[in-house]
């Protein structure tokens, strides 16, 4: 069973994905998980959620047939999470190196319910 699942609810962010995969696949275990849910995306989301699956297998997708709004989409990210842990993450994000281990470390110190970690804020080329 994975200790943190990271929780990623997705519309067109097909430009996005490649990055922030890639930023998670590169520090991952066999004990993440990643879940991705598609509010009904019409890019290249599907395509590149594929090629991801075949690269890490402790990947999850769901595809809804039409947008409900990213609330419901974070909703369905943690109803099929299976980790301890449920990482919120958004299509466009970039997990900064040594993060998983770091938020191990702060796990592995308390009885957490919610832990909020510091973030930097980018422009679309994701420069800060």
């Amino acid at each position: 069973m994975p200790d943190i699942s990271f929780c990623i609810p997705t519309y067109n962010f097909a430009k996005f994905l490649p990055t922030t995969l890639d930023s998670i696949i590169e520090q991952a275990d066999e004990n993440i998980e990643i879940v991705i849910v598609d509010g009904g995306s019409t890019d290249e989301t599907d395509e590149i959620i594929h090629s991801y699956q075949k690269k890490f297998p402790q990947f999850v997708f769901f595809k809804r047939e039409e947008n409900c709004g990213v609330d419901r989409d974070i909703a369905k990210t943690v109803k099929l999470a299976k980790g301890n842990f449920c990482w919120l993450f958004s299509a466009d994000d970039i997990l900064k190196p040594g993060a998983i281990n770091k938020m191990r470390e702060f796990i592995a110190m308390g009885d957490w319910n919610a832990l909020i970690t510091n973030f930097t804020i980018c422009d679309y080329q994701m420069n800060p």
